[in-house]
């Protein structure tokens, strides 16, 4: 059964050339994203400026989906990828020259990049499919986008042999590699799924005007949501690596090999996970996920070995795989086919970016603040803090998030 919808998913060309595409450039990013905080106290930075090009890079990602989504929205899906995709590779070369904190703001600024090509590939994976394959489908991508993901633990490995500034800077050379590749593919293989009479052709005011009256009810609670989650993420996010590798002890290795069975069990469950959010209602799915948040944050302070983090990372691979967003404001097939059910497709990439844009802004204090009290204090404060910030977004979703599918029926209900 999962076998026969995985392959009814991915004989969609969009979602195979997508996830072919985009599943090598997280795995560029990934080979030495989790290591970066170490590599850039490494290079003399401190934990407030750590602090600080962290919230510099979420939130350049974070503020341009908005303009992503009105582009996506504007000029097409495929047309706002090919834009964007050339600017993957300055990001990667600069970091290679830095010299100091300010080359790596503006490194940080050019990684905005990504998240300008975001709402376009949401939406054209979303578009790819009818609306009951919705969750499948995101599913099938968010597996296959992971897939590459496993071998993450190989930059631990790598950065072990080689340390951790040669390391860093040979993985900066493959996402230049992968960056060109991407482009070439979505240039050669893409299908726009915007046909010409859907495009945009209004100012940004107006187009940000139009789908106001749409930010309400579903996506005002979701936007709440999302908010809180985020920033209970980025309060410890950018500080787990230093603390599991100088507090716990453990080695790159090992942090890397912790993170690549995450992504084992993300891709076990993802198509699962789609397949549950095509049936049922996508809010429990969303809940367990970001539930996550605070639990698997928490662990850190009490678990101090290799074999009881993995348990836990083990139930973040679940959450993840599941589609509630756990470890990303984007989500899974859960929180991304709820998403795609609350607004029209013709302002869907704006709502998507607004909801990025509105993320970012609202998540500026939270690295700042976990530096403050992680040097003030002590660590294990921000710990404890995320969790109760992250808690906070679970009513929420249980209470105030209504299920599309289920008003429809209650429509029809009504009607006969």
């Amino acid at each position: 059964m999962v076998l026969d919808s995985l392959k009814t998913a991915l004989s969609n060309r969009n979602i195979l050339v997508l996830s072919v595409s985009v599943s090598f450039l997280m795995l560029s990013f990934s080979l030495y994203q989790s290591f970066w905080p170490l590599y850039l106290l490494e290079q003399g930075l401190n934990v407030e400026l750590v602090a600080l090009l962290s919230v510099i890079g979420m939130s350049s990602r974070l503020l341009a989906q908005l303009p992503g989504g009105i582009l996506a929205d504007r000029i097409g899906r495929k047309k706002a990828l090919l834009i964007a995709a050339p600017l993957f590779v300055i990001q990667p070369i600069i970091y290679m020259f830095a010299t100091s904190w300010e080359h790596f703001v503006i490194g940080q600024i050019f990684g905005a990049s990504l998240s300008l090509a975001t709402p376009a590939y949401n939406a054209v994976v979303l578009e790819s499919l009818p609306n009951e394959q919705r969750g499948l489908g995101y599913g099938a991508f968010r597996m296959i986008m992971n897939m590459t993901r496993i071998f993450a633990g190989i930059g631990g490995v790598l950065i072990d042999i080689l340390g951790l500034s040669q390391g860093i800077n040979l993985f900066l050379m493959i996402q230049i590699i992968v960056s060109i590749a991407f482009f070439l593919i979505i240039g050669l293989f893409l299908k726009e799924t915007l046909s010409e009479h859907l495009t945009e052709k209004k100012t940004f005011v107006e187009s940000i005007r139009e789908i106001l009256p749409e930010y309400k009810r579903n996506m005002l609670h979701l936007q709440t949501a999302s908010s809180l989650s985020q920033f209970a993420l980025n309060l410890i996010n950018p500080f787990i690596v230093i603390y599991v590798i100088k507090n716990i002890g453990l080695s790159y290795t090992e942090w890397g090999l912790l993170l690549s069975i995450q992504t084992v069990i993300t891709i076990i469950t993802a198509i699962p996970g789609g397949m549950i959010a095509d049936k049922f209602d996508r809010r429990y799915c969303i809940i367990f996920a970001r539930a996550m948040v605070p639990l698997t944050n928490l662990s850190y302070i009490f678990l101090k070995s290799f074999y009881p983090i993995l348990i836990i990372r083990v139930l973040a691979g679940i959450g993840a795989g599941l589609g509630g967003g756990a470890y990303g404001f984007l989500g899974g097939p859960a929180w991304q086919s709820l998403l795609a059910d609350s607004v029209t497709k013709k302002k869907r990439g704006r709502i998507m970016g607004l909801m990025g844009t509105l993320t970012g802004i609202t998540n500026l204090p939270a690295a700042p603040v976990g530096a403050y009290m992680w040097e003030n204090y002590f660590p294990e404060l921000t710990f404890y803090l995320s969790m109760i910030i992250g808690t906070l977004a679970l009513p929420i979703i249980y209470f105030f998030v209504k299920e599309p599918r289920n008003q429809k029926r209650s429509n029809i209900d009504r009607i006969s």
